[in-house]
């Protein structure tokens, strides 16, 4: 079965160029360094480097299972990140006591009003 093609955006492939390139430099790593791991072949991660040509999902998908980053994460832009972070910081207050809860809201608001963090 031949590998499904993804019709992305211009600003979706362009994103998961632009967080592949940054995501190789962060952790120094080349171009070269993914092929054997994600099985994704040079001249395939070239294009998706340079946001060349469309590319298949799974090749797409190949490379962020390598960074153990969703797809959905790769291309999307920074706001649609912090939205998830913000939904994961909800789900975790959710489980904490309301005393818990009463002691983050205290530290936080002081952080708040003090402009830094606590001294310890």
């Amino acid at each position: 079965m031949p590998p499904l093609v993804y019709a992305l955006t211009m600003s979706a492939r362009s994103q998961f160029s632009a967080n592949l390139n940054r995501l190789l430099k962060e952790r120094g790593l080349f171009a070269a360094d993914l092929e054997q791991p994600t099985g994704v072949s040079l001249g395939t991660i070239y294009n998706l480097k340079k946001d060349s040509r469309a590319v298949s999902i799974d090749h797409m998908e190949a490379i962020a299972d390598y960074f153990r980053i969703p797809l959905s994460e790769m291309i999307s832009g920074p706001q649609a990140a912090k939205d998830r972070q913000t939904e994961r910081l909800i789900q975790i207050i959710e489980t904490l006591s309301p005393e818990q809860r009463f002691e983050l809201l205290d530290f936080a608001l002081g952080l708040h009003l003090h402009g830094a963090a606590p001294k310890e």
